[in-house]
């Protein structure tokens, strides 16, 4: 991203624009959880607006997979990927950085929704799983990319969706 560019484009100066933004990583950064807040949205609107007939699997793992797919297909998040790959993972996987925080406690929701209708008893403390789940997503989504190794989606889908049914409560309360 030219921060030159977007100051000139709007109007002032590159000092100004550093100011109001926090700099050039820190507005990619919110930029990127924009998309991903995006794709969460859409996901659970797709899985709630899904008609088809219940058939026991846990909210929360639907809209991982779903959310996992749309951030593999999104064209924006490719491109920085691409043009910017080490700051890309660096504003992904950073725990004090904008995305993984905030992914972590959508997780964290999604878990704590699926325990409340009673069809979740996670195995482990609910926020370690969440932290495992979305660590999980970051290496077989993203973390291959330095190595060159392609996106491993339904990897990820499948052993997150395994930690997640190893809790999940079966009718008869078990």
């Amino acid at each position: 991203m030219d921060m030159q560019g977007l100051a000139t484009e709007l109007g002032v100066t590159r000092m100004t624009l550093h100011r109001h933004t926090g700099g050039r990583d820190r507005l990619i950064g919110e930029a990127l959880w924009q998309l991903s807040a995006q794709a969460w949205a859409r996901s659970e609107e797709e899985v709630d607006g899904d008609r088809r007939p219940d058939d026991g699997e846990l909210r929360s793992a639907r809209v991982i997979r779903a959310f996992n797919g749309r951030l593999v297909e999104s064209r924006a998040v490719r491109t920085l990927l691409d043009t910017e790959p080490e700051l890309s993972l660096r504003l992904i996987t950073d725990p004090d950085g904008p995305i993984q925080p905030r992914t972590i406690a959508r997780t964290l929701r999604l878990i704590e929704s699926d325990e409340r209708a009673g069809r979740l008893r996670p195995v482990i403390a609910r926020e370690d799983l969440a932290y495992a789940l979305v660590k999980l997503a970051e290496a077989f989504l993203f973390g291959d990319l330095a190595a060159g190794r392609p996106v491993a989606l339904q990897t990820a889908n499948q052993v997150q969706t395994a930690l997640l049914e190893a809790g999940r409560t079966r009718p008869g309360g078990t």
